[in-house]
């Protein structure tokens, strides 16, 4: 049996070891200007799950942003030749042409398979085996760009092509590394399922919400990345409590995100970074995006949303400073 609030499995006694716990422990106290909390055992108030879970499971749903497009990649490219390149052999070639469509057939349904696996059993194994396989494409082509390149360069900028395209593939599964390198923790590791419906409720509340008329929630557009690693654009980020979830919209139409961060208020930080100025969508200023001292970006926010923003730090004096902006 489990039970029903946060899925914990019950004990012999029939008692939750997470829920029939003494009453939560208060959080920690406000940290010096520039930390950012690293301990796992300050629970939210209200909240059965400790911050540890709580952001393993943000590191989740990360990795599970950061895998869907090979996942979808790998289907469609897989149904493409099915429906494409199997048809197309048959009607077009015969006799010993025929023998490719067993090997077309076959390399469709690994394409799907593996696109489905990737799905439905995210691992940061997947992201490692990317960039091997990316690499090795890379250094295979690496022979053929050299002649190429001194072959043609002197006719042309033409004998340059083949370089980029042996460059690409090894700077993308060097990025592929360093991905696996963030996710590595979660190997063999999977949060538990109530937490994650958790976040993903959460998240689906923060991807409806309506900026303009919602006073816990703001957006914004950083140019930057996270760790070094991801890069991304717009974002949005949603008060709840003394607390603050922030996630990259990277789509209109789902709610699946490359990062999503639950962090305290008191940890994130927006700072003026220049005059306003009229935009597509409004008035628009430049400002520094900091999340204690890990991460410091540069973008733009609207004036509304700045103004909402400097009305947290006003209506909550507990929260603390936060860090000097270094941008």
């Amino acid at each position: 049996m489990h039970c029903p609030t946060c899925a914990t499995e019950l004990s012999p006694d029939g008692a939750c070891p997470r829920c029939a716990r003494p009453p939560l422990v208060p959080p920690t106290p406000v940290l010096a200007a520039g930390a950012v909390v690293t301990g796992g055992n300050e629970y939210p108030p209200g909240l059965p799950y400790s911050m540890a879970e709580i952001r393993q499971a943000c590191d989740y749903l990360s990795l599970i942003g950061q895998l869907m497009p090979y996942s979808l990649i790998g289907i469609v490219t897989g149904a493409y030749i099915l429906l494409f390149t199997i048809p197309f052999t048959l009607l077009a070639f015969s006799g010993a042409e025929w023998r490719l469509v067993p090997v077309f057939l076959l390399l469709g349904m690994m394409l799907i398979g593996r696109g489905v696996f990737i799905m439905l059993v995210p691992n940061p194994a997947n992201l490692l085996i990317e960039g091997i396989i990316a690499m090795i494409i890379g250094a295979l082509l690496v022979p053929t760009a050299a002649i190429f390149f001194f072959v043609l360069n002197p006719a042309g900028l033409i004998g340059l092509f083949p370089v980029y395209l042996a460059g690409l593939p090894m700077l993308f599964g060097y990025l592929q590394y360093r991905h696996y390198r963030r996710f590595a923790h979660l190997i063999g590791i999977r949060p538990a399922k109530a937490v994650t419906t958790l976040l993903r409720g959460w998240l689906k509340t923060l991807h409806r919400a309506k900026v303009k008329t919602e006073e816990t929630v703001i957006h914004f557009r950083a140019d930057g990345t996270i760790d070094g690693q991801t890069r991304t654009n717009r974002w949005r980020a949603r008060v709840q409590g003394d607390y603050l979830l922030l996630a990259a919209m990277n789509s209109s139409f789902s709610t699946f995100t490359t990062e999503v961060h639950f962090l305290h208020r008191r940890d994130f930080a927006i700072r003026d970074g220049g005059p306003a100025y009229f935009g597509v969508f409004g008035r628009w200023r430049k400002a520094v995006f900091e999340i204690g001292a890990t991460w410091t970006v540069k973008g733009t926010i609207t004036e509304e949303c700045f103004a909402r923003y400097r009305r947290w730090r006003a209506a909550d004096a507990g929260i603390g400073e936060p860090p000097a902006s270094v941008g």
